[in-house]
């Protein structure tokens, strides 16, 4: 018959326990160490593909958290457009292509709503592709959906 040892047990339950908890607090500690350089890098690519769409007309000021599911596959930034002053943001949401999934930027204000800016982290052919052939059915998918993701408690401010 098999005898159980309930102190082994506990042992054994107790070193799986802390294997998982420092587990938990390193893959923690890594995200957060990462935050600084995942924000740089998408303040930099947000950057270029609105200079490179629109030169001198967008002044990008700091991100902004999401309050949704999304916050995995998009991030927001405060912009202001140079030419009226006004405030606005800069969306970049990973969408899916015919050649993968790239990140798409959009631009929305509660006046005027979502406008497609480009493909960000793209260059070349398949950025012309994209852009010329792109399906606009998951861009307006997409332009439709960013006043939830940035949320509409966010709008009111």
């Amino acid at each position: 018959m098999l005898e159980i040892n309930t102190r082994e047990t506990f042992r054994v339950f107790g070193i799986f326990t802390g294997v998982l908890v420092v587990l938990f607090f390193l893959d923690f500690g890594f995200v957060r160490l990462a935050q600084k350089s995942w924000n740089s890098g998408m303040y930099n690519a947000l950057g270029a593909i609105l200079d490179e769409k629109q030169p001198g007309v967008w002044r990008i000021d700091h991100p902004i958290k999401i309050d949704s599911p999304f916050a995995t596959s998009a991030q927001a930034f405060e912009v202001q457009n140079m030419q009226n002053g006004k405030r606005s943001r800069a969306i970049i949401v990973r969408t899916t292509t015919i050649f993968g999934p790239y990140p798409a930027v959009f631009i929305y204000d509660s006046a005027s709503g979502s406008e497609f800016i480009g493909y960000a982290c793209v260059s070349g052919r398949i950025k012309k592709l994209l852009e010329e052939n792109g399906n606009s059915v998951i861009r307006d998918y997409w332009a439709a959906r960013i006043k939830s993701i940035i949320g509409a408690e966010k709008e009111a401010k």
